[in-house]
C-alpha cells in the first residue's frame, strides 16, 4: 500500500466517523417514576438530519418507544465546528441544584479539534439535580446551538434558584 492509499483510506475513514457523529444532542427524561411514566425524549441534531428517539413507559420489561428522522440541512456546515468551537470559549453558569429524583435535561455539542484529531464534547445546558449542578452556557454561539436543538425537542426540564441564596459559579 503506497503513502498516498493509505491517507485516502485514512481521510475516508474519517469522513464515515465525523458523518456518524451528532454535532448536538439533547436528552430529557422524567426522573424517578413509576416505571410506566418513564419517557426519555433523545434529539441528535447532524448537518444533514435530525434524529429524534422517544421512549413511553416500562412495564414488565416491555417498553414503546419511536424514532423519527427529519430532513433538516444545516447550511455552511463547515463553520458549524467553528460555532461549537467559538460556544467552548463562553462562560458556563454552574448554580447549585439541590433537587433530586427530578426529570433533567441535558445538552450538548461537539466539535472535531484539528490540533488533537479528537472530537470534543461542550456542554451547553444541563439541569442537575441530587449533588449535580446546574450549567448553563448563555453567550450568542451556545444560544443559536441551543436554539436548532429546541426547534425539534422543545422539552426543557429546568430548575432555577427563587432566592439569592444558591451561590452562581461563572467558569471560563
Amino acid at each position: 500500500m503506497t503513502i498516498k492509499s493509505a491517507l485516502l483510506v485514512s481521510l475516508s475513514l474519517f469522513a464515515t466517523a465525523a458523518a456518524a457523529q451528532p454535532l448536538i444532542t439533547k436528552t430529557s427524561g422524567s426522573g424517578f417514576v413509576m416505571p410506566d411514566y418513564v419517557k426519555t425524549e433523545t434529539c441528535e441534531v447532524f448537518s444533514n438530519y435530525v434524529k429524534v428517539d422517544t421512549q413511553y413507559g416500562v412495564y414488565e420489561g416491555r417498553k414503546l418507544s419511536t424514532s423519527e428522522t427529519i430532513n433538516q440541512q444545516i447550511n455552511n456546515h463547515a463553520d458549524i465546528n467553528k460555532l461549537i468551537a467559538l460556544a467552548a470559549e463562553e462562560e458556563l453558569a454552574v448554580t447549585g441544584n439541590y433537587i433530586c429524583d427530578a426529570p433533567g435535561t441535558a445538552i450538548t455539542a461537539s466539535y472535531f479539534d484539528a490540533n488533537t484529531a479528537e472530537y470534543k464534547d461542550v456542554v451547553l445546558f444541563r439541569s442537575g439535580g441530587c449533588g449535580s449542578d446546574r450549567l448553563e452556557r448563555n453567550g450568542p454561539f451556545s444560544n443559536m446551538l441551543k436554539s436548532v436543538v429546541n426547534k425539534h425537542c422543545p422539552t426543557t426540564h429546568d430548575y432555577q434558584p427563587s432566592n439569592t441564596d444558591f451561590p452562581v459559579i461563572i467558569e471560563k
